[in-house]
């Protein structure tokens, strides 16, 4: 029985995942190599409507921009929209893992931004067979998990789509030569100074050799990821582990799993974001409290929570000036500042009363060494990292949550908790200023 060609392979991982529809527009990523050029003949032959799109870094500099006007005459003669910018990178140093994480962040960016501005309904990238392996065997040199062993997912959140995945290097090879299509060669990847270089040329020609065939690849891999789902879609039922939206919450106290079951779940719910292994083992092992932050989430560790999230981002400070104000806070809410006449009632849940300090007023996070006299202390102060601890405020909350200060600096209240001695309400019957926070609901799931 022969195998199958390019085409069908294309069409059958298209149909079976169902990747790409026939009304979808596509934006192809493209570097100008023959992994990419090959796909956009491929898109163009089987009739999607598709543009590409093209980083150029510069690093090669000549070569670069070689590339660069190769993509742009493959568009056009390909009818395909032509997108490409320039991203500058920093040279001290050469190509370094950190190079390549800044190359891909904004390479996906730019991505994101083009997929928006121009409508185009799924990104699609030429990773294929032989780029699954490497990625495999660096995930095993590396230490991971499953689904570091599974390979690249044909589709994966953005949208991302990889049609050519079930394809090797060498049928895509010997589709561009039957088609007698042209593509440039990037001389650094005969180079074996960079880890997927060495095992793409020193390490996976040995394993071709010792009997590795593509099609067992292909089932192997086939059966991880489909171990991978079932695992998950079991992990989504251990009741101990809730997602809302972007936040996992793990309750470690009311959890009867294994530790080293409990570490499994843990990081398969929370792909991507970005928390080494060691990491990993503090949430499952660590006894005390702690907080752990990766580029891109955050972790706190109590004994009886863990509660992995994305990084808030900064809410201030604020100066207010004018009345009434209306402010986001990340993580909490909406914030609403006014002037009323004095309420009946002081305590309403949401809602904090003071008398009105005057301009300007300033919203800040909190800060080392920060104190203020809570109301009902009798003037004496406490320090505002003291009082969250007593209060018992989740640790989460402790830095999203801002502090309000008159126009000398001294802490009026703690938004959303307490006020301070000095600015309580009393019986003058002058307006005062309300302070409303208005917490967010969770996160559709």
């Amino acid at each position: 029985m022969s195998s199958p060609s390019l085409p069908e392979r294309f069409r059958s991982l298209v149909d079976r995942h169902q990747l790409l529809r026939p009304m979808d527009r596509v934006l192809l990523a493209a570097s100008g190599g023959l992994d990419s050029t090959v796909l956009a003949h491929l898109l163009h032959e089987e009739g999607y409507t598709f543009g590409i799109a093209h980083c150029n870094y510069g690093l090669r500099g000549a070569d670069s921009d070689g590339d660069a006007q190769f993509v742009g005459a493959l568009a056009a003669r390909l009818g395909a929209a032509f997108h490409v910018t320039t991203i500058e990178l920093p040279r001290a140093g050469g190509e370094t893992i950190q190079l390549q994480f800044t190359a891909r962040t904004k390479r996906y960016k730019y991505f994101e931004k083009i997929l928006d501005e121009y409508t185009y309904d799924v990104l699609c990238t030429a990773h294929h067979l032989d780029d699954s392996l490497e990625t495999m065997l660096i995930n095993l040199l590396r230490g991971t998990g499953l689904s570091g062993i599974r390979g690249i997912a044909p589709r994966t959140a953005f949208p991302v789509v990889r049609p050519l995945l079930e394809a090797s290097r060498a049928e895509i090879l010997a589709f561009a030569r039957s088609r007698e299509l042209y593509w440039r060669e990037d001389a650094s990847n005969a180079s074996t100074n960079y880890l997927r270089n060495a095992l793409r040329h020193r390490v996976v020609p040995l394993l071709r050799e010792y009997g590795l065939q593509d099609d067992g690849l292909r089932g192997t891999l086939s059966h991880l990821r489909s171990a991978e789902r079932l695992l998950l879609r079991g992990a989504t039922r251990e009741p101990a582990f809730v997602r809302t939206g972007p936040v996992l919450t793990w309750d470690r106290a009311g959890d009867e799993l294994d530790p080293v079951d409990a570490l499994t779940v843990l990081r398969l719910l929370s792909p991507d974001t970005g928390f080494t292994a060691e990491q990993y083992r503090q949430m499952v092992y660590s006894e005390g409290t702690t907080r752990l932050s990766s580029r891109t989430h955050e972790a706190f560790v109590s004994p009886g929570l863990v509660r992995l999230q994305p990084l808030a981002p900064s809410y201030g400070p604020h100066t207010v000036r004018e009345l009434p104000y209306e402010v986001h806070l990340p993580g909490l809410g909406r914030l609403l500042l006014d002037v009323v006449p004095p309420p009946q009632q002081l305590k309403t849940a949401g809602t904090q009363y003071v008398r009105f300090p005057g301009f300007p007023l300033h919203l800040r996070p909190r800060r080392n060494g920060d104190r203020f006299a809570p109301l009902g202390m009798e003037g004496r102060t406490k320090k505002v990292k003291d009082y969250f601890t007593d209060a018992k405020v989740p640790p989460w909350e402790r830095d999203a949550t801002p502090l309000l200060c008159d126009a000398d600096g001294h802490i009026v209240l703690i938004v959303g908790h307490r006020i301070a001695e000095p600015y309580a309400v009393g019986n003058e019957g002058k307006d005062v200023l309300r302070v409303r926070l208005q917490r967010q609901g969770p996160d559709p799931s």
